[in-house]
Parts: structure tokens; C-alpha cells; sequence
């Protein structure tokens, strides 16, 4: 499943520590931090694939003949909304968004561990922050 066709995904975990002296920390002294436990199709991260021996004819072919997969040069590739063909970049894509962070910072939370869910938004561009519940400290 790509994020173009995700609409919710299982839950992560938001932890939120007070960290005053951490460079990511925000004004308050929290720092963010996202936490995942599996990555599934919904959160696995893929990148435009950038190798010189790629064939986006072979690619095109095999996307018209049903396989949404194909392997071409050793690798599987999947057609990501505004990446197109892409292969996968190992873990989980949700702590490499830059806006999540923001997001975070607006739901205004103590320190804990928050269990959520994401949205993508925007044809994937961006994904938002559903909170599930709020997990043991």
C-alpha cells in the first residue's frame, strides 16, 4: 500500500521527553521522538530510484501486464505517487517527514508515550497525527 492509498495505518508511538539541553528540543524543552514498532506497507519507506540501469520501459511494461512489483536490475520497484518507480529504503518513513514535529508540538503534550495513527495528506506529501491512546510512561 502506497501512502497515496493509505488512508489509516497501525498505530506508532509518540514519545515526548523533557529534555531542555537536546538540540531538537522545542521551546518548552520537549523533544519528539517516533517509534515503530514494525514496518508494515503502510509506513515502509521507498525512494525514486536513481540507478543508472534502471528501465522505466521494462518498469512500464510489466506495470501493463498486472505486476504492481516489478524487479529490474535486482530490485523491487514499486510506482510511489509523486516519486514514480522507487525502491525500498530500509525503515520506517514516518520519522524522516520534517512537518510531523510541528504537528507534535501543537497537540501539547506532557511527557509519556502516545500510541497514534497517521493520515497522509496531500497525495502523501505530508501525514497528520491521530492519537490512539496514551501508552505506560
Amino acid at each position: 500500500m502506497t501512502p497515496d492509498e493509505a488512508t489509516y495505518a497501525p498505530a506508532h508511538t509518540l514519545v515526548v521527553t523533557h529534555e531542555p539541553d537536546h538540540p531538537r528540543a522545542d521551546n518548552s524543552g520537549h523533544r519528539y521522538e517516533i517509534v515503530c514498532e514494525e514496518v508494515t506497507d503502510w509506513c515502509r519507506a521507498w525512494q525514486e530510484c536513481l540507478e543508472s540501469q534502471c528501465d522505466p520501459e521494462a518498469l512500464e511494461k510489466a506495470e501493463e501486464d498486472g505486476d504492481e512489483e516489478p524487479v529490474v536490475h535486482g530490485v523491487i520497484h514499486r510506482y510511489v505517487g509523486n516519486y514514480g518507480w522507487s525502491t525500498e529504503v530500509p525503515g520506517c518513513v514516518l520519522p524522516m517527514y520534517d512537518s510531523w514535529r510541528d504537528e507534535a508540538r501543537d497537540l501539547r503534550l506532557a511527557p509519556g508515550e502516545y500510541r497514534f495513527t497517521h493520515r497522509w495528506e496531500d497525495g502523501g506529501e505530508w501525514f497528520s497525527i491521530d492519537l490512539v491512546e496514551e501508552a505506560a510512561r
